[in-house]
C-alpha cells in the first residue's frame, strides 16, 4: 500500500496568557491507502488538535506554526483556503467528537446531508441520494428520519447521520474523532462495524482517534501512542499489544480490564497530563516509574526497533 497522508514534524501551538501551550509538538506519522490508523492516548494529549490541524480547522488562539501535512503528495498547509475547501468534506471527511453538538438543531437531518453534498457537487435528485446515504449507514426508516430534526434521534442514530455526512462525497480519508463517545456498548460495536464495512466497500483510509484500547485492538492496523503533544510509540497493533516498549504504553494497557482476571479495583495511571509540559526532557517523566536523571534533562529521540516499531524513550536510546 502506498502512503495517502504523511504528517511531518507538525507543530500546533496555542498562545495564551500563561504562555505557549504546545498542543501538538513535532508530530510525524503516515497513513497508507486502505488502512485504519489510530491515535491513542488520554484526554488532553493532543489527538483531536492533530485531527483539526489536518483539516485546517484549529480554533483560535491555536496556530499551526510548523511542519508539513502531505495529502496525496500535496502539502495542505501551503494551499490557499479556497483550494482547501475543495478537499475538506470531499476528499477528507471528518466525524466530529460529539454528535449531539455537531449537528445543527435548526435543520432537519436530511437537509444537513444534502448541504454536505451540494457544497461539492451540483446534482439532481439530491434528496434521493441523501436518503440512500442514511440507509447506507444503517438508519432504519430513512425516509422518515430524513425529515426529522437532530433532537428526535437517539445518540446512535445521530452518530450514524454524522458518518453519512462525512462519507457523502466518497472521501479518500475519513477522520473519526472519538466516534463511540457517550454511546452504550452495543451501539459502540455497531458504529465500529459500520466504519470497517465502509472501509471494505469503499477502500477508504481511516484515522481513528480514541482512548479505548479495546477499540484499537478490534479495529486498527497500526497505531501511534500520543502523550502531552508528542508521539511516544508507534507500530503495528500486533507488535505494540504483544510487546509494548514505552512506559506510558505499558501503563495504558494495564488500565484495560481483562475478563480472565478478577480485580477489586481497576488500575489507573497516577497524576495527570501536563498542560504546559517542560521544553526539554521526557514529558512522561513525572508519572513514570522507570525515570532516570536524563529523563528530566534531555528529550528522547525516536528509535527504530525494527519492523516499523518506533519508540521515543531513553530506555532504548
Amino acid at each position: 500500500m502506498d502512503t495517502l497522508l504523511s504528517v511531518r514534524n507538525l507543530k500546533t501551538y496555542f498562545r495564551v496568557k500563561r504562555g505557549i501551550l504546545r498542543a501538538v509538538d513535532n508530530v510525524s506519522f503516515d497513513i497508507k491507502r486502505g488502512e485504519v490508523f489510530c491515535l491513542v492516548g488520554e484526554s488532553g494529549c493532543g489527538k483531536s488538535i492533530t485531527a483539526l490541524s489536518i483539516m485546517r480547522l484549529v480554533p483560535y488562539p491555536g496556530e499551526i506554526v510548523g511542519g508539513e501535512i502531505l495529502f496525496d503528495g500535496v502539502d495542505l498547509l501551503k494551499l490557499p483556503e479556497e483550494e482547501m475547501e475543495k478537499i475538506r468534506g470531499k476528499r477528507i471527511g471528518m466525524i466530529f467528537q460529539d454528535p449531539h453538538t455537531s449537528l445543527d438543531p435548526s435543520y432537519t437531518v436530511g437537509w444537513q446531508v444534502e448541504e454536505a453534498i451540494l457544497l461539492h457537487r451540483m446534482i439532481k435528485k439530491v434528496s434521493k441520494l441523501a436518503v440512500n446515504l442514511l440507509k447506507k449507514v444503517g438508519i432504519p426508516a430513512a425516509e422518515k428520519r430524513y425529515r426529522e430534526y437532530p433532537h428526535q434521534l437517539s445518540g446512535g442514530l445521530k452518530q450514524r447521520a454524522m458518518i453519512g455526512i462525512a462519507i457523502s462525497n466518497s472521501p479518500e480519508l475519513l477522520i473519526a474523532d472519538e466516534p463511540t463517545t457517550a454511546l452504550d456498548v452495543t451501539i459502540q460495536a455497531q458504529i465500529v462495524d459500520l466504519m470497517l464495512k465502509l472501509r471494505e466497500e469503499n477502500g477508504i483510509s481511516i484515522l481513528l482517534i480514541t482512548h479505548d484500547m479495546g477499540l484499537v485492538a478490534e479495529a486498527c492496523d497500526r497505531l501511534a501512542v500520543m502523550y502531552a503533544g508528542k508521539i511516544v510509540e508507534k507500530g503495528s497493533v500486533e507488535e505494540i499489544f504483544s510487546e509494548p516498549l514505552h512506559p506510558y504504553t505499558k501503563a495504558l494497557l494495564r488500565c484495560v480490564p481483562r475478563p480472565d482476571k478478577d480485580v477489586e479495583k481497576l488500575v489507573s495511571i497516577p497524576g495527570t497530563v501536563p498542560e504546559f509540559p517542560p521544553a526539554s526532557g521526557c514529558r512522561f517523566a513525572d508519572r513514570c516509574p522507570m525515570t532516570r536523571k536524563e529523563c528530566f534533562e534531555t528529550t528522547p529521540e525516536e528509535v527504530n526497533m525494527g519492523n516499523g516499531h518506533r519508540v521515543a524513550c531513553h530506555l532504548y536510546g
